[in-house]
């Protein structure tokens, strides 16, 4: 096993010479449970026709198109910190902000939706495992993954069921349930619910069951869905909160932070730059792994 942290030798890894680096077996086994074989997992042989059916969803065109709904939840979140009367966990309260983004941006559909959380609460229950929103339920799911991957092979959790395993099984499947009525939605004909963006968005599932992904089986719609809602998720959650925290820590770049979300429009430099160091010191993705399938020299 080679650790690589160069940027150049990064570069040739996963965009220069990818053809000579597939995926890992050690992270399907890691979220192959919980994910299926999606976007970031699949080998190298299908991973080319699977990013051409999703790439136009992240143009410019398109997320300056989802962009009026990501204000309104930003101003919402942002008013709901200023409002609290005490401390706030930040962590937590990111998770469902993007966690309601991601959701609409490849399913369509509004996991802040009222019968969709008393459905959460219902079946989490109010106990030390109940979870509030989705957010928290996806941030529980990874977890209980991470554990199980941890403890090896035996897959003890098949025979013995646990309180947590319980908790996992059962939000495992009100999720993919969710998932799967969205898709059966869809391929019947149904539009995204409305969230308040431009009229000219399309979100991920609608290019999946649209003329590009007419081939990708409802199980595999699923999976992609899952995978989506993975990579969306954690990333963004992670650098929004990391972000937040640095800036706390630092009064002046709060100041002008502001300052520069205040422009209405055109660039917003100082944010762009105060991201980029987030990402920096605090990588989203701190790792990722390869296994080499072809012979390659690094110079």
């Amino acid at each position: 096993m080679v650790n690589i942290a160069c940027p150049e030798y990064l570069r040739r890894v996963l965009v220069t010479h990818w053809r000579s680096y597939d995926r890992s077996d050690i992270e399907q086994a890691a979220f192959g449970e919980l994910l299926g074989e999606g976007l970031l997992f699949v080998p190298n042989d299908r991973w080319g026709d699977m990013r051409r059916v999703y790439q136009s969803g992240f143009s410019d065109r398109n997320i300056l198109a989802f962009r009026h709904a990501l204000v309104a939840w930003s101003e919402a979140f942002a008013e709901g910190l200023a409002q609290s009367a005490g401390p706030v966990d930040v962590q937590e309260a990111v998770q469902r902000l993007t966690f309601r983004a991601i959701g609409h941006f490849t399913l369509g559909i509004d996991f802040e939706d009222a019968g969709r959380l008393a459905e959460l609460q219902a079946t989490t229950g109010a106990g030390r495992l109940g979870c509030r929103h989705y957010g928290e339920l996806w941030s529980r799911l990874l977890e209980h993954t991470q554990i199980r991957f941890a403890l090896g092979p035996l897959q003890w959790w098949r025979v013995l069921k646990t309180e947590a395993v319980r908790a996992f099984e059962q939000g495992h499947a009100l999720l993919l349930g969710m998932v799967d009525a969205a898709i059966e939605a869809r391929l019947s004909g149904a539009r995204a619910e409305d969230f308040g963006g431009s009229g000219d968005f399309q979100d991920l599932l609608c290019l999946m069951v649209g003329q590009k992904g007419q081939r990708y089986s409802r199980r595999e719609l699923r999976q992609q869905a899952m995978t989506f809602l993975f990579a969306g998720h954690d990333t963004t959650t992670n650098l929004i909160a990391f972000c937040l925290y640095l800036l706390a820590e630092r009064p002046a770049a709060l100041a002008r932070a502001r300052a520069d979300a205040a422009i209405t429009d055109g660039p917003k430099p100082f944010l762009r730059c105060c991201l980029l160091e987030t990402l920096r010191l605090y990588p989203s993705a701190p790792l990722r792994l390869r296994t080499a399938c072809q012979e390659d020299v690094f110079a």
